[in-house]
């Protein structure tokens, strides 16, 4: 991480227990304002429960600061302010306008029996305005495809205006297109806001292209924490994932994670 930048985020001993499975162990690591972190690692590795953690969704051992606040000390509408998550399944309202949707994220800021102002639907028009969704905002959410729906509970996420951004497989059930054009825009608005990004990818080559660290999860802990060339080797992901692959270069120079048949199959 970029060290001449204060931390955003900073988990020291974090560990997460369902029942008698202990899902998170002992996480420690520290993100950098401004910088993207890609957790990776099979599934049941902890990465959802892990941010889930950082989001105050579930109870933890540990600690967990958020620009420098312990996150046991913060109210819910303070922790909203600092963390905004996109979820991997969010619960999608039937009937519910994208506009509506989008003002979701400015309940951190609304009185309690009070009504958004002109103010909060000022802000979310610019970030629909951003995100191309304009001429969406009288649609239902429930009527959108996969693309435009990812773009919309984007859209809810930054308009909580949180300096840090959870995303939850955010690629999951895209298309490769839809996959490139929802990241493409994160890391946009990454550098143009100085938002933090802590993302759970499966897709290992995305998680090289967009991430400036990658932190490698197995059975709740962190086994690699590193560039993604120096974590996402072909030794690394036969060992954790069970997966025989290639790392190559792409024209651009970034990594690509190509699967490879094991030795000895036959060719039809």
């Amino acid at each position: 991480m970029n060290k001449s930048r204060p931390p955003a985020v900073e988990l020291t001993g974090v560990s997460v227990t369902y029942g008698q499975s202990r899902v998170v162990n002992d996480v420690s690591l520290t993100v950098a304002e401004g910088a993207w972190l890609a957790m990776i690692g099979p599934n049941g590795s902890g990465k959802t429960s892990l941010l889930k953690s950082i989001a105050g969704l579930v109870s933890h051992d540990g600690e967990v600061r958020l620009n420098g606040e312990s996150r046991s000390a913060l109210s819910r509408k303070r922790l909203a302010r600092l963390v905004a998550l996109v979820p991997q399944n969010p619960i999608v309202p039937e009937g519910m306008t994208v506009l509506d949707y989008a003002l979701i994220g400015r309940t951190p800021y609304i009185n309690y029996l009070g009504s958004e102002t002109g103010h909060d639907l000022a802000i979310v028009a610019s970030v629909l305005e951003e995100l191309d969704l304009v001429g969406f905002a009288g649609r239902t959410v429930d009527s959108l495809s996969g693309g435009e729906l990812q773009r919309v509970i984007l859209a809810r996420a930054l308009s909580q205006q949180s300096p840090i951004l959870l995303l939850d497989e955010p690629t999951a059930a895209l298309d490769v297109g839809h996959q490139q054009q929802v990241l493409e825009m994160v890391e946009t608005l990454r550098v143009s806001k100085g938002l933090t990004v802590l993302s759970a990818m499966h897709d290992l080559t995305l998680a090289a292209a967009f991430a400036q660290e990658v932190a490698l999860l197995s059975s709740g802990g962190v086994v690699s924490l590193g560039p993604p060339e120096t974590v996402l080797t072909e030794p690394a992901i036969e060992k954790f994932y069970g997966a025989m692959v290639s790392i190559m270069r792409g024209p651009d120079g970034g990594l690509a994670v190509v699967p490879r048949r094991r030795a000895g199959r036959p060719s039809e």
